[in-house]
């Protein structure tokens, strides 16, 4: 079971009791489906006239209201969640005592209102509770009260001299509450900080002396192996164990293939760091006290000379170190393009070879597709099957393209982690649905050999347009520009009679014209582009027929001055009603 105060919700008090009660607009649909909200409730023994949850609510309202009115400044209510551990599903009866359990334990007086909802939506069934934290002085002015002031050395602390807040101390009386309702009702207290009788609960030192961060823990579950972190800490618990200097442990830290970092924490007390060339970081903390600095330096003073300061620069890493492994944090579907991104990156940062990646791919159900000639893209499916996310290797954050990765493995690539056996067939095949590299350079051959389109109605598109039709599977707005400025031209030809009328033509189809030339070698350049398009192209991009230098045959005239401002209007596609230009969706749509 765990305890937490929200502080920060970015609701009002209305908002946090519509959102506890699951009546906000925002989980609607997920509450009618009955997968959100187990059961709701309210407690104001000191109220006869708070009869139900609506009552209780519109207590809550009117007394913060009238807070803001006088004047108040903070919160006049609390917000604390009760988290159950997984496999703990109260019942409504229970809850309702555990309510009651809190209520008593917290010191708030009957007539304070309070509402409560059971949330199911997470892997761990929780409790939210709202109720007042205001009480009306002898003049009926309203003022925060300071909560369980027992739990504070009996001290009342009214002011924390930040804007007038109250300090509530309500944690130790929170975890409190949370150990007897454990108590009462069998659930495991093995998460809180304090017992029923006020007193601090030490945390209980594993079979190894190492103890692991949930991440870790839920790492080694999955995988089946050790984390580099908890590789780091059995290697260098001995060490830091017998170490009678700093400088020795330094050393033989060292000698390991371990570095020992020394630097100040928040408080500016001293703290250490254990990691490794290859990945895995450690706090010292997280070994027995006898690994730490004090006692380190305790055993310097023992010997008679006095605790020697770490060197500024440790000595060079000697030792192999830890290897650094993959994280399996699974994201719940449906995903979206920036969820894989953030996933996407925590798994290649942690791997330490192409196949902890692919594993971890497998496990989120995701792919690897090929996209243009040498990129790569994941292909992660929502939990319907309906839509598909396309999320290139060159956008996931911190610089997670292909070749990249290939270098954090000392330049193995994935097809060559393949030839050398490190990656299997089957899961190659699982999640990869590109040709390897033999197939992938035949295809550039071809390619290569077929670079000038045969089609006489090709349009050269550059790169990224190409990769876009081919993650959207939809043709591109370059494509869609072309096209249309491909059909005027040719119907210009046929009507025209100068390339001044071929340009008011393409103007009246709202596609802007720009010149560039190049005096030292006298040569001339269009470019087309159109608003709500991101990009330009090139004339040159076009049939031959439809390039500059068959309009200069054809009309028997060279072209170099650059576009009147007067021959463009960008209004002038729609009253012709031939394209519909879309800044909003970069796109030219044809009608």
């Amino acid at each position: 079971m765990i305890y937490r105060r929200v502080t920060r919700s970015g609701r009002s008090c209305s908002g946090t009791a519509d959102y506890i009660l699951g009546r906000d607009a925002e989980h609607a649909a997920a509450v009618e489906a009955g997968e959100r909200i187990g059961a709701t409730g309210f407690s104001c023994p000191g109220r006869p006239d708070v009869r139900d949850v609506d009552d209780a609510r519109a207590w809550l309202e009117r007394e913060s209201e009238d807070y803001r009115i006088q004047g108040g400044k903070g919160r006049p209510y609390l917000h604390g969640i009760i988290s159950f551990e997984r496999g703990e599903h109260p019942t409504p009866e229970q809850i309702a005592k555990a309510v009651e359990i809190f209520r008593r334990r917290m010191g708030m007086p009957p007539e304070a209102p309070l509402v409560w909802g059971v949330h199911t939506d997470t892997k761990n069934t929780h409790l939210h509770i709202q109720a007042s934290v205001v009480i009306a002085d002898k003049r009926g002015r309203l003022k925060i009260r300071s909560l369980n002031t027992e739990d504070h050395h009996g001290v009342a602390t009214e002011h924390s001299g930040r804007a007038g807040r109250v300090c509530f101390h309500d944690a130790k009386a929170a975890h409190r509450a949370c150990a007897e309702i454990c108590r009462v009702q069998g659930w495991s207290p093995k998460k809180l900080a304090w017992n029923e009788g006020g007193e601090r609960v030490t945390k209980a030192t594993p079979a190894d002396g190492v103890r692991l961060s949930p991440r870790v823990a839920d790492y080694e579950a999955t995988h089946g192996k050790l984390h580099a972190s908890h590789k780091i800490g059995l290697v260098a618990l001995p060490i830091l164990a017998a170490a009678i200097s700093r400088a020795e442990a330094v050393e033989k830290l060292a000698a390991a293939g371990i570095v020992l970092t020394i630097k100040p924490t928040k408080s500016g007390k001293e703290g250490g760091v254990l990691s490794a060339p290859l990945g895995g970081r450690l706090t010292l903390s997280a070994l027995p006290r006898e690994c730490s600095l004090l006692s380190i330096d305790a055993r310097a003073l023992a010997t008679g000379q006095p605790a020697p300061a770490a060197p500024a620069s440790p000595p060079p890493v000697s030792g192999k170190g830890a290897a650094n492994l993959a994280r399996p944090r699974r994201t719940p579907a449906p995903w979206t393009a920036s969820r894989v991104k953030n996933q996407a990156r925590r798994i290649i940062s942690d791997a330490a070879s192409w196949r902890d990646i692919l594993q971890d791919f497998r496990r989120e159900g995701w792919v690897i597709a090929r996209a243009g000639k040498s990129g790569a893209v994941i292909v992660a499916k929502s939990t319907d099957e309906t839509q598909e996310i396309r999320v290139k290797f060159s956008d996931i954050p911190g610089r997670k393209s292909l070749s990249n990765i290939s270098k954090k493995f000392d330049g193995i690539s994935l097809e060559n982690a393949v030839e050398n056996g490190d990656v299997s067939r089957e899961l190659f095949d699982a999640v990869v649905a590109y040709p390897e590299t033999h197939q992938k350079t035949a295809q550039a051959e071809a390619e290569k050999t077929d670079e000038i389109p045969t089609d006489p109605n090709a349009i050269l598109l550059p790169e990224t347009a190409l990769d876009e039709e081919r993650l959207s599977g939809q043709p591109s707005a370059l494509r869609r520009l072309g096209e249309v400025a491909r059909d005027t031209i040719r119907e210009s030809i046929q009507q025209d009679s100068s390339i001044n009328q071929t340009i008011d033509r393409l103007a009246q189809k709202g596609i802007k014209i720009e010149l560039f030339e190049k005096e030292s070698v006298g040569l001339v350049s269009l470019r087309l582009s159109a608003p709500g398009i991101k990009g330009s192209l090139a004339l040159s991009a076009l049939p031959a027929d439809c390039r500059l230098k068959a309009l200069a045959a054809k009309f028997g005239e060279k072209y170099r001055q650059p576009p009147d401002s007067k021959h463009y209007n960008p209004d002038a596609a729609k009253a012709a009603e031939l394209v519909e230009i879309s800044p909003e969706d970069d796109v030219i749509d044809i009608i």
